[in-house]
């Protein structure tokens, strides 16, 4: 059964017309549909969901944005991506703070991204 009633899968041209629905679908979307999103978030989400693909923010634009600035936890875990780099005053410094935020990351950011520069 298809997501996409009255279109056949098979036919040549399928294709463009279900991309012409999803591209309908992103250029009208309401401000309901950002409602769970952080406010400060919402243009660069809705610039990189944009159809034409030079409006889109490149992903380090997108990581640059406010939002994530100021988001301790990012922060974090781009420190420890650099963290050989860093010098001991740096790292001392660091892991004070880290040891308040160990209840902010999920178990997978934890496992995976945390504790491996750390061992």
């Amino acid at each position: 059964m298809s997501r996409f009633p009255g279109v056949d899968l098979a036919t040549p041209g399928s294709i463009i017309c279900i991309l012409n629905i999803f591209t309908n679908t992103l250029t009208y979307l309401s401000s309901d549909a950002f409602s769970s999103i952080p406010s400060e978030l919402v243009s660069d989400l809705q610039r990189m969901l944009s159809p034409n693909v030079s409006s889109r923010p490149t992903t380090m634009d997108f990581t640059g944005s406010p939002f994530f600035r100021t988001d301790t936890r990012l922060r974090a875990l781009r420190f420890l991506d650099h963290m050989l780099e860093r010098d001991n005053m740096q790292k001392l410094e660091f892991l004070k703070a880290l040891s308040d935020m160990w209840k902010d990351f999920d178990s997978r950011a934890l496992r995976y991204k945390v504790l491996p520069p750390l061992c």
